[in-house]
């Protein structure tokens, strides 16, 4: 997606009305992007378990559509990994499950749960792969980089 955002705000009149919510949403992808990198640059440098594949943004969709930002695979297990590369300080409510970020302006930003989002792509691959009879435990995890 953040080629196409790259090129849209690139056309775009810079006194467009969309530009300034184009380019927070560009950053804020960008942001997401090097999280993830971050993290896979780490796996690649590990020692991963024989025949445990590293893959990185995976679009799937079975019960529900999922786009894994990490996902390791082995023919034992899965695991889902989301990063997420956010500023600010992070808070995390349990009821209802959200994440809030204070900005250094001081203001409350409620984001959507990455607990909610790793739980819904288990959910998932887990049907996946059931609907193709592989029995895989399948595990995610959530983590600020």
């Amino acid at each position: 997606m953040t080629p196409a955002l790259t090129a849209l705000t690139k056309r775009l009149h810079p006194s467009h009305e969309m530009c300034p919510k184009l380019l927070v949403e560009l950053k804020r992808q960008e942001a997401g992007e090097h999280g993830e990198q971050h993290v896979l640059s780490f796996l690649a440098a590990c020692q991963l378990p024989e025949q445990t594949y590293l893959l990185h943004n995976v679009a799937m969709k079975s019960k529900v559509e999922m786009r894994i930002g990490i996902l390791l695979l082995s023919p034992w297990w899965c695991l889902i990994l989301e990063v997420k590369n956010i500023t600010g300080r992070l808070y995390f409510n349990d009821n209802p499950r959200q994440l809030i970020r204070k900005g250094d302006d001081g203001k409350d930003e409620i984001l959507g749960s990455p607990e909610n989002q790793v739980d819904q792509y288990t959910f998932g691959l887990k049907s996946l792969l059931e609907s193709q009879g592989a029995k895989l435990p399948v595990t995610g995890q959530f983590f600020s980089v």
